[in-house]
C-alpha cells in the first residue's frame, strides 16, 4: 500500500536516532491535547500523530517567532517569504509545496487564523510570549475543522494567565531591535493577560526593512459550573519588498533592490468572547464568537500594480459533549456547528495616488454541521470515527459587473484505531476522506476580474503509525497516503475551451497522488 513510504523506512529511523532535538520533551503521563475531539483528551486513545510543544520548549528554542519553532517539528516545511521576522511565512504539511499554505490549518485557541484569500497567516498577531504550548495534527483534520485542514492542524494555545510581570528587549544584525513587555494576574476566579511586542529589522537587501507590532489580551473569569473568556488583539506590519535578481544582477550586487519602493502592510485585529459550561456530569458545552477585520495593501512599482482589500469574518462555533457510555464501554460524543461569514474589497490601480481601476467583491458564507465519536472497546483499544457536511457559497462580482456563484457541498468521514500494546508502545491507523474548497482568491485572475467556477478538491488518506514513550526516549513514525481528487492548482499557461487559444494563467482541478512518512524523536538531554 505505501510502495515509496516503506523505502523510506530505514533512512528515516537512521536520521531520527542522529538527530540532536532542539525541543525535547520527557513523557512521564499522557498529554492532554485540545485538537483530537475540540475538547480536552488524552493523547493516548488519539487514532493521529499528534505533536506538542510546550512553554519550556519554546523558551529553550531562543526563537522570536511562531515559525522559528514549527520549523524544528517534523513533517513541518516552513517557507519564510520577507526576511528574519517571519513575515508572510508559509506552512507547509505533507508535501503540498507551494500550495501547502493553504492545506494547513492554523488555529489559536481552536479559531482558524486562516484568512479568506491567499495570504499568509498573520503570525505577528501572536507575541511569542503569550503561547502556552502548540498542538500540531499530523494528517488530516477535516472531520473536525473542515476546510484548509487536508494535511495537517496547527493549534496555538495562549491557555489562563500566570501572575506577574516581564519585559525584554534585544539587538542584532542589521539594524535588529525587538522589545516586548507582559503583565498577568489571577487570582484563582478572575485571570488576564496582557502581551505587546515590537520588532524591526532592515534586512539583508535594500528595501528589505522590516517593523512589526502586536498587542493581544485574554482574559477569564471562573463560574461554578461554566468559565467565560475574551481574547483580543491587533497587529501592524510594514515591509519593502525588495523584488528578484537575475544573475547577471546578482553577481554584480546580491543586495541590491529590483525596486526601492515596493512595499506591503497588513493592519489586522480580533475579537473572540467564548465560554465553557458544564451542563451536568458527563455533558460540557463550549462555544466562541469571533470577529475579524484585516486590511491588506501592497504595491509593486515594476508591474504598476497597487492593490488595497479588507477582509470581514464573523464566525459562531458551538458544539457539545456527551460522555455517555455505550454499555459497559466507556464512550463519548462531540456534535457541533461551524458558520463562517465573511467577504473581501479589493481595490486595484497602478499606484497608490492613482485612480481605482477594477474592483472585485467577494461574499461566503460556510455552515457545517460534524460529529465525532471515541469508544474504547478495550482498556488498550479505543475506535474513533467521525462524520462532516459542509456547504459553502461563494459569490463574487467584479468592476465590469461580471458575477460567478461557486456553491460547493463537501460530505466526509473517517474512522480510527489506537492500540497501547504496552505502556511504552502506541499503535494507530485511520483512514477517511478530506477536502478543500477554493478561497477568494482562486475566484479571480491577477488582473483582478472574476475567474470561472471551481470545484472543491476532495481526497482519501490512510494513516498508519506507532509511537514509543518511556524516560529516556520518545519517537513517533507515521506513513501515510493521500490521493486528491480536483486539487485546486494554478497553471501558468492553459489551453481555453472553445476557440482553443492559448491564454496565460488559469485556476484548474486536477488529480494528485502523494506518498510520504514523518519521524520525530525527542529524549531529555544525557546526563553524566
Amino acid at each position: 500500500m505505501f510502495p515509496k513510504t516503506c523505502g523510506l523506512l530505514a533512512a528515516a529511523l537512521a536520521l531520527t536516532s542522529l538527530s540532536s532535538p532542539l525541543l525535547a520533551q520527557q513523557q512521564d503521563e499522557p498529554l492532554l491535547v485540545l485538537t483530537a475531539t475540540r475538547f480536552a483528551e488524552s493523547s493516548l486513545n488519539v487514532a493521529a500523530n499528534i505533536q506538542v510543544i510546550t512553554r519550556q520548549d519554546i523558551r529553550a528554542a531562543g526563537a522570536q517567532n511562531l515559525p522559528d519553532i514549527l520549523q524544528h517539528k517534523a513533517g513541518i516545511h516552513i517557507k519564510p517569504l520577507y526576511g528574519a521576522l517571519g513575515a508572510e511565512t508559509g506552512i507547509d504539511m505533507r508535501g503540498f509545496g507551494e500550495g501547502g499554505s493553504q492545506r494547513t490549518l492554523i488555529l489559536l485557541n481552536g479559531q482558524r487564523l486562516n484568512p479568506l484569500d491567499q495570504s499568509a497567516v498573520d503570525w505577528g498577531s501572536i507575541p511569542l510570549d503569550s503561547v502556552q504550548r502548540i498542538e500540531i495534527l499530523n494528517g488530516s483534520g477535516a472531520v473536525l475543522f473542515g476546510d484548509n485542514a487536508v494535511g495537517g492542524v496547527i493549534n496555538i494555545i495562549t491557555g489562563a494567565a500566570r501572575p506577574g510581570a516581564s519585559v525584554s528587549a534585544g539587538f542584532g544584525s542589521h539594524n535588529g531591535r525587538q522589545a516586548a513587555a507582559s503583565l498577568g494576574q489571577n487570582n484563582g476566579r478572575f485571570w488576564f493577560s496582557l502581551d505587546a511586542a515590537h520588532q524591526t529589522n532592515d534586512g539583508w537587501r535594500r528595501n528589505n526593512h522590516q517593523e512589526r507590532n502586536t498587542f493581544s489580551s485574554r482574559m477569564g473569569l471562573k463560574l461554578a459550573q461554566a468559565e467565560l473568556t475574551l481574547d483580543l488583539g491587533g497587529s501592524k506590519t510594514a515591509l519593502g519588498l525588495p523584488g528578484t535578481l537575475n544573475e547577471l544582477q546578482y553577481r554584480q550586487d546580491p543586495r541590491q533592490p529590483e525596486t526601492r519602493d515596493s512595499f506591503a502592510d497588513r493592519n489586522s485585529a480580533y475579537i473572540r468572547p467564548g465560554i465553557k459550561w458544564q451542563l451536568a456530569s458527563g455533558l460540557e458545552f463550549a462555544a466562541e464568537i469571533a470577529y475579524s477585520d484585516s486590511e491588506n495593501k501592497s504595491y509593486v512599482s515594476n508591474f504598476f500594480s497597487y492593490d488595497q482589500r479588507q477582509t470581514k469574518t464573523l464566525s459562531f462555533t458551538p458544539r457539545l459533549q456527551w460522555q455517555h457510555g455505550l454499555g459497559n464501554l466507556g464512550s463519548s460524543t462531540t456534535v457541533g456547528i461551524d458558520y463562517y461569514d465573511g467577504e473581501l474589497t479589493s481595490h486595484k490601480s497602478a499606484n497608490p495616488a492613482a485612480p481605482v481601476t477594477k474592483q472585485v467583491n467577494i461574499d461566503q458564507t460556510s455552515r457545517a454541521l460534524y460529529l465525532h465519536n471515541k469508544t474504547g472497546l478495550t482498556e488498550r483499544l479505543t475506535l474513533n470515527g467521525g462524520l462532516r457536511r459542509q456547504v459553502v457559497d461563494q459569490q463574487a462580482r467584479d468592476s465590469t459587473g461580471a458575477l460567478l456563484t461557486n456553491d460547493h457541498t463537501a460530505s466526509i468521514s473517517e474512522l480510527g484505531l489506537s492500540y497501547r500494546a504496552t505502556d511504552k508502545l502506541r499503535l494507530f491507523t485511520r483512514t477517511g476522506r478530506t477536502f478543500r474548497f477554493a478561497n477568494l482568491d482562486e475566484l479571480t485572475t491577477f488582473a483582478g476580474f472574476v475567474s470561472r467556477p471551481v470545484r472543491p478538491e476532495k481526497g482519501r488518506f490512510v494513516d498508519l503509525g506507532l509511537q514509543w514513550s518511556d524516560r529516556a526516549f520518545s519517537g513517533k513514525i507515521t506513513a501515510y497516503r493521500l490521493t486528491m481528487r480536483d486539487e485546486i492548482a494554478w497553471k501558468a499557461v492553459t489551453k481555453s475551451t472553445g476557440n482553443g487559444n492559448w491564454v496565460p494563467g488559469s485556476i484548474i482541478n486536477a488529480p494528485s497522488s502523494w506518498k510520504g512518512l514523518t519521524a520525530a524523536k525527542a529524549s531529555p538531554w544525557c546526563q553524566s
